[in-house]
């Protein structure tokens, strides 16, 4: 081979090994670009629908990383200088052109990502206020797509009560007392389940493995319990849930008030919004009355501004559990809100019994269950003994809404005045006002036309 050849060939490995150089050095740079559309996540609501009619079409099997760095980054195929070019044409090197890489980015380019972050950060804090300062009395929370919540949530529980049938006072209003239908013992699952179940006949509902809702309905198809669970929200157990057992916790030896947590404002609202979803018209039973009531009485203070309900209970332990009773003091036909809080194993303890509709539910750590409490018999499953079990409900007296209705009279003065013709209609009012409370509740069916 002549000086020529091997000069040329020195000449074109020389500049092949530049460009290989400048080639590695541009896609180690775009690799974190790659790798980055490789784990892109397309926009979802909450719930984790893609806001794109269009789905992401995936293979597993291939890396665009792997792939492009893998041909970018192969070493140049050796030539032996002392064997004949394999080239039959000489190609005249060529200066290759100048690689110039990006500028580093500077203080003032950093900074603008730093503000940018604060103020999307900003605007996510203040929507989050705006939610949770929202007055339902004032300002009802906006009717959801219940089309969507509803085909989005598990299989609704059934049961064979029939809530137009409850027991309930005469005039109405309230719940009776009384344990007919279930015990006031104190009860763990084997007194139900298994080869020395003392009760039988009961269903065991498992706690939903995502976080939708699951309504409970009766014969008549009525969404008359919700199985709430809780937000969707991947931080809820750090953001929510173990700042509220601390605040508990602390209520217990403090004497502090947890109702400016905001852990528990956020539960309120929670719970306020499953309500106004799944029982519209029962939901705005409660605004028309508490309106009046508190427009009446503008001094009198609420639990939480952003919540419905006119009372709430801290319970706290450290093993909460409650023995079977009705709420009798409640809306006859109104929802209580129970929150479950602490450290304990759900599946074997802390469950919530419906008697009168033999479902025994897995109420784990932060989930939210609906009931109408006056209506239904109650309790709970015991939790271990080195475990802590707290609760937060809300509910309203069913008083007040009778001192609404009666004028904000009392009983001796609204009836002072009437003649018996008028008492006796009024009594057969009462007489009808579970079946009226509960026809208030709806069919799946009657929310999917309401959407």
């Amino acid at each position: 081979m002549g000086n020529n050849q091997h000069a040329n060939k020195q000449t074109r490995l020389a500049s092949t090994l530049h460009s290989y150089h400048r080639a590695t050095q541009a896609l180690m740079q775009l690799k974190g670009v790659f790798r980055s559309l490789e784990i892109f996540d397309f926009r979802t609501t909450r719930s984790g629908r893609p806001f794109s009619s269009w789905g992401p079409i995936t293979t597993p099997d291939f890396s665009v990383v792997n792939a492009v760095t893998s041909i970018a980054l192969e070493p140049p195929q050796e030539e032996d200088l002392g064997q004949p070019d394999s080239l039959h044409v000489a190609i005249s090197p060529t200066p290759p052109p100048v690689f110039t890489p990006p500028p580093p980015a500077t203080d003032a380019t950093t900074s603008q990502s730093r503000d940018k972050l604060r103020s999307k950060l900003r605007r996510a804090k203040a929507r989050l206020t705006a939610k949770e300062s929202r007055d339902p009395l004032k300002d009802p929370p906006p009717h959801k797509h219940l089309r969507h919540i509803i085909r989005g949530s598990t299989a609704p529980i059934h049961s064979k009560i029939q809530l137009a049938k409850t027991r309930i006072t005469a005039p109405g209003w309230l719940g009776l007392q009384g344990d007919k239908g279930g015990d006031r013992g104190v009860h763990t699952l084997d007194y139900f389940f298994g080869p020395n179940a003392r009760r039988s006949g009961f269903t065991l509902v498992k706690a939903p493995e995502s976080n939708q809702p699951r309504p409970v309905v009766d014969v008549d198809k009525k969404v008359y319990a919700v199985y709430g669970s809780m937000p969707e929200d991947a931080n809820f157990k750090r953001d929510v849930h173990d700042p509220a057992v601390a605040a508990l916790e602390a209520a217990r030896h403090l004497r502090l008030s947890p109702q400016s947590n905001p852990a528990f404002i956020r539960l309120a609202g929670f719970a306020t919004g499953l309500f106004a979803n799944w029982a519209p018209n029962v939901f705005s039973f409660y605004i028309d009355y508490m309106s009046d009531f508190y427009a009446r009485y503008p001094d009198l203070l609420r639990p939480f501004k952003n919540s419905i309900w006119s009372a709430c209970t801290f319970n706290l332990g450290p093993r909460t559990y409650t023995l079977g009773h009705r709420d009798s003091a409640n809306l006859a036909f109104g929802w209580c809100a129970i929150t479950a809080l602490g450290h304990f194993d759900y599946t074997k303890g802390g469950h919530l019994i419906l008697w009168d509709s033999k479902l025994i539910l897995e109420f784990p750590p932060g989930c939210t269950i609906l009931v109408p409490s006056a209506a239904i018999f109650h309790s709970n499953i015991t939790v271990g003994v080195n475990e802590t079990r707290y609760s937060f409900t809300q509910y309203t007296a069913g008083g007040l809404f009778r001192w609404v209705e009666h004028d904000f009279k009392s009983e001796l003065d609204y009836f002072a005045g009437m003649t018996a013709d008028e008492v006796e209609k009024e009594r057969l009012l009462g007489l009808q006002r579970a079946v009226v409370g509960a026809g208030l509740f709806s069919t799946l069916d009657e929310l999917l036309e309401e959407d």
